[in-house]
């Protein structure tokens, strides 16, 4: 009886080491995925970064919007994130503001401009005809 209560004892306590073992291992397994994965998304943000800068340069955008419209996006995605996932303060809600009317406004700028021209020169046609 007594061969078989430590038998028993020693199987119990070897399922515990090999249950502790599993979890220390993946613990240490998740832990190592999450850094990874930690350091693969700014990666990946800056390459889709500049690949776009590149595709907006190669498009003969100017520099200047080249960098703004991804900066805005960022920033309009962060902040928005930041108000609906985090319940922030009222700054972030104003910084989203800021940032996608920005962003909206240098989108719209040049269909709105470009409409204001022909508009102008279609009133100039009429007084070409007219004379």
């Amino acid at each position: 009886m007594d061969q078989a209560g430590g038998a028993l004892i020693g199987i119990g306590i070897l399922i515990f080491l090999v249950i502790l073992i599993i979890k220390l291992a993946l613990t240490i397994l998740v832990f190592a995925l999450g850094v990874v994965i930690m350091a693969l998304i700014p990666c990946a943000v800056g390459w889709i970064a500049y690949k776009t800068y590149l595709a907006l340069t190669n498009n003969e955008f100017e520099v200047n919007k080249s960098v703004i419209f991804p900066l805005l996006t960022v920033i309009t995605g962060a902040s928005l994130g930041c108000t609906f996932f985090l319940n922030v303060s009222p700054s972030v809600i104003f910084i989203l503001l800021a940032s996608g009317g920005s962003l909206i406004g240098s989108l719209a700028y040049p269909y709105i401009r470009r409409r204001q021209l022909i508009k102008k020169y279609r009133e100039g046609e009429k007084y070409l005809i007219e004379s």
